[in-house]
């Protein structure tokens, strides 16, 4: 990386960008002792210096802590490699450029000048640069004085002065036992402020954990809440909706009973008034002072006794009809056999009338039903007279029977039911057959074409 961004300064031309990824170069070669690398980087920088100065020539007095740097990495190199001649030679280069205003330039100044006198046996100038190193080093790191101390013990110990080493190394040892000791402290405390931070960030977090859940739940309970209203808003608005439609045919049903009640009364009205008038001019025409003849009275008692009749079967039939919308009539359930009451009805409807007759059911079995005699009779007495219009057709019955749902049923042609402008008697009658036959289970049908009721078998 730091190769890439040398390479990428180059192109900028700026040599103070350039200086300083060299600077950077030499140090990590040297931290990893790769030496064809360092010496490469060297002369890198010997090479930038020198364009540097043919480019400038008045720089090359600023570039004296340049110059240094250079001769001190090219006696580190030298020396490094064993090369103590060329680690002179470029030792002594460096005097020329040696300033005690940098404090990391005299350290380093004396480290490389320690080595070589070291190396070279001169003990008192290692010896002496070694001082200096330690005067150096305990103001700014206590680590780097120690290994100064060490350094000076290694001396002696070269010199084969034990005397003047063992006490240096007593103290070189305490003092790297006190540095352990304050490291090891430091590293505590660190881990300590360490664990402190990071429960305080840990119990945030938890913090913020529990209102998020909080409002999670919260906005759950909210959504929760949002739906059953939903769905009760909906059920609200169906039942509602329900509820108008139900209205609506209760309205539409009480104006049809109203309709039907004011046809009923009005049909009453002329059912009744033009008899009732009939009995009042006939009783009032007997009552008067005229004189009539045998013939004349016995039609007027005549047309009295079958008025009165007439109006005395009507007020029965609105009676009847009314106990079975109430629910009050009382039949006298049995089991009775139909082919029986069909045979009497028939006999009865034949007379001074023409039938035409289809009975389909099955010959020589007789068919139980559970019904009320008399109203079975009435029912089919009713169902069987002939509409009243010219030209006159003939009655037609048609008796067949379901075995699927277990009924038999009844059509008739030319019924008076039929009729297309049935008088009031014949709508109560009908009504009140409908409402029998429902009663015991069966179904009243009425069209243009023909009336049908059905009765359930046993």
């Amino acid at each position: 990386m730091l190769e890439k961004a040398y390479a990428q300064s180059l192109e900028f031309n700026d040599y103070t960008i350039s200086a300083d990824i060299n600077n950077s170069l030499i140090m990590v070669y040297k931290l990893l002792k790769d030496y064809p690398g360092l010496l490469k980087c060297i002369q890198e920088r010997e090479r930038i210096i020198q364009n540097e100065i043919r480019r400038q020539p008045d720089m090359e007095q600023m570039l004296h802590l340049d110059f240094f740097y250079l001769y001190v990495s090219y006696a580190e190199y030298y020396f490094a490699m064993g090369d103590l001649p060329n680690a002179k030679k470029y030792i002594q280069l460096t005097d020329k450029y040696y300033s005690d205003r940098y404090f990391v330039n005299k350290l380093r100044y004396y480290e490389i000048n320690k080595a070589y006198y070291a190396a070279t046996e001169q003990w008192d100038e290692a010896i002496a640069c070694v001082d200096s190193l330690i005067i150096g080093y305990r103001k700014v790191d206590y680590s780097y004085y120690n290994n100064a101390l060490l350094d000076k013990a290694d001396i002696f110990l070269d010199m084969e002065d034990y005397e003047r080493a063992l006490p240096l190394y007593e103290k070189a040892l305490k003092a790297n036992d006190s540095i352990s000791v304050s490291i090891y402290n430091k590293q505590v405390n660190f881990i300590r402020n360490t664990h402190a931070t990071e429960k305080i960030q840990l119990q945030t977090l938890r913090f913020r954990y529990y209102i998020s859940m909080s409002v999670l739940i919260l906005m759950a309970v909210i959504i929760i809440v949002l739906l059953i209203f939903s769905i009760l808003k909906y059920r609200i608005n169906r039942e509602l909706r329900k509820s108008e439609r139900k209205m609506r045919r209760i309205a539409q049903e009480v104006e049809k009973v109203n309709k039907v009640k004011e046809s009923f009364i009005s049909n009453m009205n002329n059912a009744i008034r033009e008899p009732l008038t009939e009995v009042v001019d006939c009783s009032l025409a007997l009552a008067s002072d005229k004189e009539f003849t045998d013939e004349q009275k016995n039609r007027a008692a005549g047309v009295i006794s079958k008025t009165a009749t007439e109006l005395s079967q009507l007020i029965n039939d609105i009676l009847d009809l009314s106990r079975l919308e109430a629910g009050m009539m009382k039949f006298q359930t049995a089991e009775l056999y139909f082919n029986t009451y069909l045979e009497e009805a028939i006999g009865t409807a034949s007379v001074n009338k023409e039938l035409q007759i289809n009975n389909k059911l099955e010959q020589g079995v007789n068919y139980l039903i559970r019904y009320d005699g008399n109203w079975l009779f009435r029912l089919m007495k009713t169902v069987f007279i002939p509409v009243d219009e010219v030209p006159r057709e003939p009655l037609r019955i048609l008796i067949e029977t379901n075995m699927v749902k277990n009924e038999i049923m009844v059509t008739v042609y030319n019924s008076i039911f039929i009729t297309t402008s049935p008088v009031q008697n014949i709508v109560i009658q009908s009504e009140m057959n409908r409402m029998l036959v429902e009663h015991f289970g069966g179904a009243w049908i009425v069209n243009e074409e023909y009336v049908q009721f059905t009765i359930p078998f046993v």
